[in-house]
C-alpha cells in the first residue's frame, strides 16, 4: 500500500443505466448521482455512493473505506478522506483501512477519534438522519448548497444570473479546475461549457451557477443534458416541458429508497449528536431542535463546527 503520488494510471468502468420490470415499468438510475455540495460527504451513506459499481479492488471493501471517511477518486484504487483530505492508493491484501488511515494521516480528526462531523451509516441513532439526507438528494428540488456566496452572490455580467460560485464564472478557470480530474469525466472544455468545475473530491463536478453537484460520470456523457435533467430549476438549464421525474430512484446498495422521514422524527436524534450537545443548557431543546431541523431542511447537511451550531441557533432564536 502506498501514497497516491505513486499512482498514475486510471481505471474506468462505464456508468450504466439499467432497465428493469417491476410492478410497473421503472427506470432504475444506478447509482445515485446528485450531490448538491461537498458537505454531503459528512454522511457515510453519501460517501459510499461515490463508489457506485466502479470500485476495482478486492483488497479492501468500499464499505470499510466509506466508513473510514474516504470517497472514491475514480483513479485506480485511490481514495480521499473528506475530513483530512488525505489520499491513499495501491491497497494490498490484508490492509486494515482504519490502521492505514491513522498511520498515514495522524492528524485526521476522524481517524484518531477526535471530534469530526461524521454521520455513520449504521446505528439506530443515525438511521433516520441518514435516510432524511438521502431522501433529500432524490427530491426533484434538492437542498440548497451551503456556500459563502449563499446570500451575497453578484450578477453575472453576460446573463445577469446570480452565481453560487463566482470564482468559476470565468470559463477558463472552470477548465483549469479539471487539470487533475479523473478520466471518467467528460472533456474539461465540454464540462466547462456546461457550467461545471471540478470539486477536487471523487468525480464530483459542480455547476458554478446553481451549485448543484453530480457524481458517477461516464466520459461519453453530455454534461449539459445531465445537468438540465438533474437540476432543471438552475437558471442555466434549458427547460424541457416533456421531462417527467423518474421514480423510484435506486441507490448504490441496489435498494429502493425507503419512506420519507419527517423532521419531527429526527429532532431528538439531532440533539444527541456530540458537537450539538455543547449548546444544550444555553438554549432550550425546543429552540435547538427547531433551529437544526430548519437548517437541515434548507441545506441537507449538519453544521460542521460548534461555532456554526451557535450561529444557527442564535439566528433562529432572533427571528422568533
Amino acid at each position: 500500500m502506498a501514497m497516491t503520488e505513486k499512482r498514475t494510471n486510471g481505471h474506468v468502468v462505464p456508468f450504466e443505466v439499467l432497465e428493469m420490470k417491476m410492478e410497473r415499468p421503472v427506470k432504475i438510475v444506478y447509482p445515485r448521482r446528485r450531490i448538491p455540495s461537498i458537505m454531503h460527504f459528512q454522511s457515510e451513506a453519501v460517501r459510499l455512493e461515490t463508489y457506485g459499481t466502479k470500485w476495482p479492488s478486492k483488497n479492501v471493501s468500499k464499505e470499510d473505506l466509506a466508513r473510514s471517511g474516504f470517497v472514491y477518486s475514480h483513479k485506480t484504487d485511490q481514495v480521499k478522506c473528506f475530513f483530512c483530505k488525505g489520499q491513499i492508493a495501491c491497497w494490498e491484501a490484508g490492509d486494515d483501512v482504519d490502521v492505514e488511515h491513522k498511520k498515514s494521516y495522524r492528524n485526521c480528526p476522524l481517524a484518531n477519534g477526535k471530534s469530526a462531523v461524521n454521520i455513520p451509516k449504521d446505528g439506530k441513532e443515525f438511521e433516520k438522519i441518514n435516510q432524511y439526507i438521502l431522501n433529500q438528494l432524490d427530491e426533484a428540488e434538492p437542498p440548497t448548497n451551503r456556500t459563502k456566496y449563499q446570500t451575497d452572490a453578484k450578477a453575472i455580467a453576460d446573463k445577469a444570473i446570480p452565481s453560487k460560485f463566482e470564482e468559476f464564472v470565468n470559463k477558463n478557470k472552470r477548465i483549469a479546475s479539471f487539470e487533475n480530474a479523473p478520466a471518467c469525466l467528460p472533456k474539461a472544455a465540454v464540462m466547462a461549457e456546461a457550467g461545471f468545475f471540478y470539486s477536487q473530491f471523487a468525480d464530483l463536478a459542480q455547476c458554478y451557477c446553481c451549485g448543484g453537484g453530480i457524481i458517477n460520470w461516464a466520459s461519453d456523457e453530455d454534461p449539459k443534458a445531465v445537468h438540465d435533467a438533474l437540476y432543471p430549476k438552475c437558471a442555466l438549464a434549458e427547460k424541457d416541458e416533456t421531462h417527467e421525474e423518474e421514480e423510484p430512484v435506486i441507490n448504490a446498495s441496489g435498494e429502493k429508497r425507503k419512506r420519507k422521514i419527517s423532521l419531527e422524527e429526527i429532532k431528538q436524534d439531532l440533539l444527541n449528536f456530540p458537537w450539538i450537545r455543547n449548546v444544550r443548557g444555553i438554549y432550550s431543546d425546543e429552540v435547538i431542535g427547531d433551529a437544526l431541523c430548519e437548517d437541515l431542511a434548507t441545506y441537507g447537511t449538519l453544521p460542521y463546527t460548534v461555532d456554526q451550531v451557535y450561529e444557527i441557533v442564535d439566528d433562529y432564536e432572533s427571528r422568533q
